[in-house]
């Protein structure tokens, strides 16, 4: 754990701030002074090692300042970060209070949510010094020529009610009650590449391993290497949720249900989330065998009755989303099954493996009633045409292939990624589709340069028609919104590109 210096700073006036230690924070001295406003962050960050200098804290995108004389840095790692930031457009140091492991962030354990008020401070009326403790399970009344810290709210959380996630929270907007702080604005970055205009979301907290939009286009879902999955107002970027639980283990894929009340995620099994509350509400899994039940990737079918999802080894797995059980295992790859699609119809499904083929299967018979061969290596995404005619597949081989779905054959093998390509997917009207590349890579005996881009094709032409740079690493996700203007790409260089496609 960490403290800083007492830290010459007041909230400004009527600001709500709020800390919700669960008794792990350690204690943090803030004096309250007149001349400066501050606001107390929270986000996810990294404590990192840096050859022949201090250790560097960042998280947000901002460099968090740590004092000569502060307590020692913990190891080296990923930490749920609370700091001292100056005011929005005001210019000065954010100064670190503590650094949580997330792995302490227990959901169910008790926990002590507590609401700190800053109030007006009358006219004329003197300051004094005064601070507050932010310990964890509570914090002490201080008042000081009208400026009031007072215990708002004080909310323990159950094994049925895990109460919120240890964090900071303020209030929301038109009373709708606190959200975590951690969501404070993400740093962005607009500019153009080949004429199309983009905004960078610097998440700035891990890797960003898959993106989906919500069925109403209103919100962007993304899952983090730091083990969270992160929503986002998809018009703006702003952070609207965190869903987080404490096993950490980093989403690779998340898909809305078509209703955009249920989010789902594949990690070491497969989990359903309820939006609005960002509760965890099931857990999909046969096996308490981590390593045999890994799940890879989550598709919901059209009418939302079933969920599919792929598995370590070699099998698919079908379940009735309302009864939450399995309903079929769908076995036939060789390999890890990294991807899955259902048709627009819902009769099929579409699967890519490791082991380099992609299968169709009838879902009524739960039966494969194809096998796609052509890539010579590992199938890292499908996508179905909005008309259902066409299946397009991207795999380690730097390719991406177009299939005939009605006749199981390639019409169309589309190159240019200098190495894997990750991820595709279909524009909603059909005429563009959209591919992601990764990173250098030597495995399997390959020696594939950077390719960190986002390709656009013209499908009927079969043309490369932009390649969309910037990411600085693989890009791990592509999604187009549902009325087709923004394409939204996640990188492993922690940031979400929102491209303007018109």
């Amino acid at each position: 754990m960490v403290t800083t210096e007492p830290a010459a700073c007041s909230w400004t006036d009527e600001e709500t701030v709020a800390a919700n230690a669960a008794g792990r924070l350690a204690p943090a001295q803030l004096p309250l002074l007149t001349g400066a406003s501050a606001r107390i962050m929270s986000a996810v960050g990294r404590i990192a090692d840096v050859p022949g200098a201090e250790p560097e804290v960042r998280a947000a995108g901002v460099r968090i300042e740590v004092r000569d004389d502060a307590a020692p840095l913990p190891p080296s790692a990923t930490y749920r970060l609370y700091w001292l930031a100056p005011a929005e457009g005001v210019e000065g140091r954010s100064l670190l209070l503590s650094a949580q492991p997330l792995d302490a962030q227990h959901p169910g354990e008790q926990a002590d949510a507590v609401a700190v008020e800053v109030g007006r401070v009358p006219a004329g009326g003197r300051w004094r010094r005064r601070s507050l403790l932010l310990a964890g399970l509570g914090a002490a009344a201080v008042s000081a020529a009208g400026v009031t810290l007072s215990r708002l709210s004080s909310r323990r959380g159950s094994r049925a009610d895990p109460g919120r996630t240890a964090g900071l929270f303020t209030p929301g907007p038109s009373g709708a009650g606190p959200v975590d702080a951690s969501l404070a604005p993400v740093p962005r970055l607009t500019a153009y590449t080949e004429g199309i205009r983009y905004v960078a979301l610097m998440i700035d907290a891990g890797e960003v391993t898959t993106l989906a939009f919500s069925p109403d286009g209103r919100t962007l879902a993304g899952g983090i290497s730091d083990g969270t999955i992160r929503l986002w107002a998809a018009k703006d970027g702003r952070p609207t949720a965190l869903l987080t639980d404490a096993r950490r283990f980093s989403p690779v894929e998340v898909a809305f249900h078509p209703d955009g009340t249920t989010l789902a995620d594949a990690r070491d099994a497969v989990h359903l989330w309820k939006v609005a509350s960002r509760r965890m509400t099931a857990v999909l899994a046969l096996t308490r065998n981590v390593t045999d039940d890994h799940a890879w990737c989550v598709a919901f079918s059209p009418d939302g009755a079933f969920l599919a999802s792929g598995h370590s080894f070699d099998y698919l797995r079908l379940w009735d989303v309302a009864s939450r059980s399995n309903v079929g295992i769908l076995h036939g790859h060789s390999a890890f099954v990294l991807a899955v699609a259902f048709s627009p119809d819902g009769r099929l499904l579409a699967s890519g493996s490791h082991d380099a083929s992609v299968r169709l299967w009838d879902v009524a018979g739960r039966s494969s009633v194809a096998t796609l061969t052509g890539h010579s290596s590992t199938v890292h995404s499908v996508a179905f045409s909005p008309d259902g005619t066409t299946l397009a597949s991207s795999s380690y081989d730097r390719t991406i292939r177009l299939w005939d779905v009605s006749s199981a054959r390639t019409i169309a093998v589309l190159n240019g990624h200098t190495s894997a390509a990750t991820s595709v997917a279909f524009s909603p009207d059909g005429r563009m589709l959209a591919s992601g590349g990764a990173g250098a890579s030597s495995a399997f005996g390959n020696d594939y340069p950077d390719d960190h881009t986002v390709r656009l094709w013209d499908v009927a032409r079969r043309t490369n028609v932009a390649t969309l740079t910037g990411h600085t690493g693989a890009v791990r996700s592509v999604v187009f919104s549902p009325d087709g203007t923004t394409l939204a790409s996640g990188s492993n260089d922690g940031t979400v590109r929102l491209w303007e496609i018109r």
